[in-house]
């Protein structure tokens, strides 16, 4: 595969990762303490779109496999969702002045709708296109990979650049996560971010269209067997266990995302600097990932690498509140605490680099394994699994972290220090029990994923067997 296809697709990832970073981190934060918006009722603006996702995402999958045009099966739909994409996600940062607070959450769901939808309509055909360009079990790894590391890397970047600059602390505003006109300013360096990744991304891959699989699924009767594919698709055992899994880790992820920034402003006390020193050093956490992930895709099987994953994170995420609930860890201030905590922040980025790529690149093995059984290609449909897990895990993520906030009573628009101590030491004794419910129900599941390294180059045997047969004369 040549470099410029591959580079593509960290471009793909540069857009995702500055969506994610905004929606994952900041959003909640932003329109609970600097716009006064209730935590729950932001939580649930943001995880209003999955009921539209739960539609829309499947409905493009389908219709990008079946689409014919020019510009093949998926360019068209990546083309069209650059503008609205870009501009969507700066509008979410700019809401009208003076709304009320159901208005603000009417407006925060909206833009939400709106931000969904057209990152279905890039996602899901970008996606796509891997399994067309490879049907090699490691090369998927790898394209992933790229993919993965640069959303990963640049939505870190922008974190960093979030907490150093735009909301760095000054004598003006002392809590720097309260200053309103930083959030702006990113808003809009961000959907500029976003407009040039989407279409580096679709012009990268432009060229490779005359390479790409021309649609020869058969015509279908109506919107009721539209439906009826879908669902004989998405019952597969195989789908269903890696899809819940994924959700499930995710919305751990997501939740971590979310929390974050409470944690370490209000929980272990760190000051704004310290906050952007720790993003900062997670720059490193995508460029580990990107060269330990084939170390350990290219030897074992994908989804052994996907559980061991999960039980380090389950440790590394939970044992410093356990250990602080024991009276085991350090008070706040001690020279161990912060550089423990840089450390940690870097090994939790380098295990979410390393899950999503091996989970994505299991779900793109499932395209073979669905081809054995119905005789059709389903990349756009099964893309449309992996979107809706990412959007869902980041909804979900969200509106866990807005519930726990709520559940604890922690008050909104208050600075550092003038929270109680009850709500913070709840924060804690919350946290660590959520993540590793999440994390081990994520590893149950994943013990009904059956696809294999031999599973996988079988059903490729066994389609290219089909293929030469369908080829000899009668």
């Amino acid at each position: 595969m040549r470099l410029k296809t591959r580079l593509s697709f960290g471009s793909a990832g540069l857009a995702e990762g500055v969506i994610d970073n905004g929606l994952t981190y900041f959003v909640l934060i932003y329109y609970s303490q600097v716009l006064g918006l209730s935590a729950t009722l932001a939580s649930f603006a943001v995880a209003v779109g999955l009921v539209v996702d739960a539609v829309s995402d499947p409905l493009v999958g389908w219709w990008s496999d079946h689409f014919r045009s020019r510009l093949g099966r998926r360019h068209p739909f990546v083309y069209a969702s650059i503008v609205p994409l870009s501009l969507t996600y700066y509008l979410i940062w700019v809401p009208p002045e003076s709304l009320s607070e159901m208005s603000l959450f009417a407006y925060l769901a909206l833009m939400c709708v709106c931000l969904r939808l057209s990152r279905t309509f890039f996602s899901i055909p970008m996606f796509a296109l891997v399994p067309e360009l490879t049907s090699d079990y490691d090369e998927r790894t790898s394209i992933m990979n790229s993919w993965m590391s640069s959303l990963w890397f640049w939505g870190t970047v922008m974190t960093a650049a979030m907490y150093g600059h735009w909301l760095a602390d000054s004598p003006e505003y002392p809590d720097g996560i309260l200053r309103s006109a930083g959030y702006v300013e990113a808003g809009l360096v961000g959907g500029l971010m976003v407009l040039f990744g989407t279409t580096a991304a679709a012009l990268g891959t432009h060229s490779e269209i005359p390479n790409l699989k021309k649609s020869d699924l058969p015509a279908v009767s109506g919107v009721r067997e539209v439906f009826s594919q879908l669902r004989e698709t998405l019952a597969d055992r195989s789908i269903l266990s890696l899809v819940t899994a994924a959700i499930l880790n995710g919305t751990a992820s997501g939740a971590i995302n979310v929390l974050w920034v409470y944690l370490m402003s209000y929980y272990w006390e760190l000051e704004s600097w310290h906050m952007s020193w720790m993003m900062f050093s997670q720059i490193a956490s995508p460029l580990i990932g990107y060269a330990i992930t084939p170390l350990l895709a290219n030897r074992h099987d994908k989804r052994s690498v996907q559980i061991w994953i999960s039980l380090v994170s389950i440790v590394a995420y939970s044992a410093p509140f356990a250990l602080r609930a024991m009276d085991l860890f350090p008070d706040n201030g001690h020279p161990f605490v912060f550089p423990f905590l840089l450390v940690n922040g870097v090994l939790g980025g380098v295990l979410g680099v390393i899950s999503w790529t091996i989970n994505a690149s299991m779900l793109m093995d499932i395209v073979e394994a669905r081809e054995v059984e119905t005789g059709r290609r389903e990349e756009g449909v099964l893309a449309a699994m992996q979107a809706f897990v990412r959007k869902a895990s980041m909804a979900l993520g969200t509106l866990v972290g807005g519930l726990a906030l709520d559940f604890i009573a922690f008050p909104v628009q208050t600075a550092v220090g003038e929270v109680p101590e009850e709500a913070i030491a709840r924060l804690g004794l919350l946290y660590g029990p959520i993540l590793a419910i999440l994390y081990f129900a994520a590893i149950a599941m994943l013990y009904f994923y059956r696809i294999d390294r031999h599973t996988h180059l079988r059903n490729i045997a066994q389609l290219e067997s089909r293929a030469s047969a369908s080829q000899e004369p009668s």
